[in-house]
């Protein structure tokens, strides 16, 4: 009878044993699994990480492309400006020298209208006294 008990116990104390093992093997792979997925989800933050850094690298290079043509705009711009004073300059002169010309042209006709009346009478004084 004491060997039954001794072998009653033996088995229930294998028995939480077993069960103690499955459970702690249960508790291992579960600790595993997290263990992976955490691993997974550290390795998805790396690549969004990368990711991020190539957007923003390309972003900075967009911006420095987009600055640098806005300069060249700039330049462009100032420029621009400047041959427009220049030609705004040289039409107020062409004006000038417009207005000039027209008076000095109607001057001319003005004398040569003159000039042409005082010699018509001569002229005409001279057909007569010829004919």
């Amino acid at each position: 009878k004491q060997q039954e008990l001794t072998w009653n116990n033996s088995r229930t104390v294998l028995e939480e044993a077993r069960l103690a093992l499955r459970a702690a093997q249960t508790n291992v792979a579960n600790r595993t699994k997290v263990l992976l997925d955490a691993r997974r989800d550290e390795e998805a933050a790396r690549q969004s990480v990368r990711n991020n850094f190539s957007h923003y690298e390309r972003a900075v290079k967009h911006f420095e492309a987009v600055s640098s043509s806005l300069t060249s705009a700039r330049s462009t711009e100032v420029a621009a400006e400047e041959k427009h004073s220049k030609a705004e300059t040289a039409r107020e002169e062409a004006e000038a020298n417009a207005s000039q010309s027209l008076a000095a042209s109607l001057e001319a006709n003005t004398s040569r209208d003159a000039q042409h009346s005082s010699t018509k009478s001569a002229l005409e004084f001279a057909t007569s006294v010829r004919n």
